[in-house]
């Protein structure tokens, strides 16, 4: 995928989509202001800082959407506090949308003169081609060049894949989902340990965090994924690898519940850390499509399962009896994510890649017990509410303990041990 800036007054005209999948993005990052008794920190930076003129996240908002629009990008914000205005169904289905996100916090300050607001701006839903790469381009050198903004560990890059508004066929669904585990320890090294390591893995934690996982915490590899893929019904395979408690998984299918309540309809991947570098998103938006296109367009089912299952248990490393995450690019047809990736992994100390895997597993091992202990408490509350066990079934097909699907989403943990991680 072709990823370099291009030149001013040539973003290309829209052709006809590479796929019909569509996909979005969601961009979360800080804006920093300075009161006006200071003076600017850095007097050369000729980007907007005016802390009267941007006073508040809706004077913010409002001249990001000014800018957004000369760029012919329309845009519109949830909503202002001014006006009290929300945008109507066609602005939500074509306008990037402009909010404050109070979860993007600037907890160390770089500098004692700024003020930093937690913002956030999605894109509508594109077909998946060039002149959609471009917009997403433009938006992001609009932000980079009029505002004093940046990304900390707070932040995090949200990517929304679809199949327009219909949403996706059931084996199409689970044929991604078991990807999606398969090579999940190959995905998730192509982020910083503290992205998945970090405080911030709660809102990214992987599948065994999943109803299904927490209810099992010492299933083999091949053992999930054979539940995965001995999946026949829909609602079930949604409820096994959603959470229900306060955690996110880093691939949330909890939008494709029947029946709809979501418009998005999408898959999000949410694995990604914080960035405004254009390379960065538009190489895991690729990633990310390239993965749900490998669930779609699968002709031979039974060659995808025969090789998710020899993949599933082997080895992580860059060595010839292991699966590496440039292994998995190559197989999904993204040589340039291949290189992308595979540059900065080769380059890592070799005792360090290592170290790096070793610590992925352990903190695995480990945090499937929470997990675990985390849905039993769970269930203790959930039975403290009425429930009959009798009315319950609490075991698949297959022997393995499953979530009633019961929705805990508004009850109140307040005893469980959400210390978990990878």
């Amino acid at each position: 995928m072709d990823v370099d800036p291009k030149p001013e007054g040539s973003r290309p005209e829209a052709v006809k989509s590479e796929t019909r999948l569509t996909f979005g993005v969601e961009i979360e990052y800080l804006l920093a202001t300075v009161h006006p008794i200071h003076p600017s920190p850095d007097p050369q930076d000729p980007r907007e800082f005016d802390g009267k003129k941007l006073r508040s996240v809706d004077d913010v908002n409002l001249d990001i959407l000014k800018k957004l629009k000369a760029n012919d990008v329309p845009a519109s914000i949830l909503w202002c506090s001014a006006s009290r205005a929300l945008p109507t169904d066609e602005e939500l289905d074509t306008n990037w949308l402009l909010k404050n996100d109070a979860t993007v916090a600037a907890h160390v300050r770089i500098h004692p003169y700024y003020r930093e607001f937690g913002m956030e701006m999605s894109s509508p839903p594109y077909y998946y081609d060039e002149a959609s790469r471009e917009i997403v381009r433009v938006v992001l050198k609009t932000l980079r060049k009029n505002y004093l903004v940046r990304v900390n560990a707070t932040a995090g890059l949200h990517v929304h894949v679809g199949n327009e508004y219909d949403g996706f066929k059931f084996l199409v669904i689970r044929n991604l989902v078991a990807i999606l585990y398969t090579y999940e320890r190959q995905i998730r090294l192509i982020l910083p340990a503290e992205r998945v390591q970090g405080p911030q893995q709660r809102y990214c934690r992987p599948f065994p965090w999943g109803n299904f996982g927490q209810a099992n915490p010492d299933i083999t590899r091949i053992e999930f994924l054979n539940h995965i893929l001995s999946s026949e019904d829909y609602e079930q395979l949604i409820i096994d690898f959603t959470a229900d408690l306060t955690d996110r998984l880093g691939f949330n299918i909890g939008n494709l519940t029947l029946p709809y309540t979501s418009p998005k309809r999408t898959i999000e991947f949410r694995l990604h850390q914080g960035t405004l570098d254009p390379d960065a998103i538009l190489h895991f938006t690729h990633l990310c499509i390239k993965l749900t296109e490998k669930a779609c367009l699968t002709k031979n089912q039974d060659e995808l399962v025969a090789r998710l299952r020899h993949d599933v248990e082997k080895p992580i490393g860059l060595g010839e009896q292991e699966c590496s995450t440039v292994d998995l690019l190559m197989w999904l047809g993204c040589p340039a994510q291949a290189y992308y990736y595979g540059v900065a992994m080769v380059a890592t100390d070799e005792q360090k890649f290592k170290e790096r895997i070793q610590e992925d597993a352990r903190m695995a091992r480990d945090h499937a017990r929470m997990a675990y202990e985390a849905w039993v408490e769970a269930r203790k509350k959930e039975k403290a509410l009425g429930a009959n066990d009798d009315e319950v079934d609490t075991k698949s097909d297959d022997g393995f303990p499953v979530a009633p699907g019961v929705d805990l989403s508004s009850f109140n943990f307040d005893n469980l041990d959400m210390r978990g991680g990878f």
